[in-house]
């Protein structure tokens, strides 16, 4: 009987013990997935700036490019 109840109880601590572990990977799976979340959000973030930069680059390259054209086009004329 006592034997019995020795088996039980340390089959009862095994599975305290099993429950304690596995609640304690998935806190830390819970602070890494929290974790990766907000460097994905920081990144979504930079990747927006960089479009946006990269929008106000390509306008202002377009406007060079015209202003370039406008003066090769002057110079030619004053060349001439």
């Amino acid at each position: 009987m006592r034997a019995e109840i020795l088996t039980k109880l340390n089959s009862l601590r095994y599975s305290a013990e099993e429950t304690h572990r596995i609640n304690w990977e998935l806190k830390k799976r819970s602070d890494e997935v929290q974790e990766l979340n907000g460097t994905l959000q920081q990144l979504q973030q930079d990747l927006m700036q960089e479009r946006e930069q990269f929008h106000r680059l390509s306008e202002e390259h377009g406007q060079l490019s015209n202003l370039k054209a406008q003066n090769e086009k002057k110079l030619s004329q004053l060349t001439q």
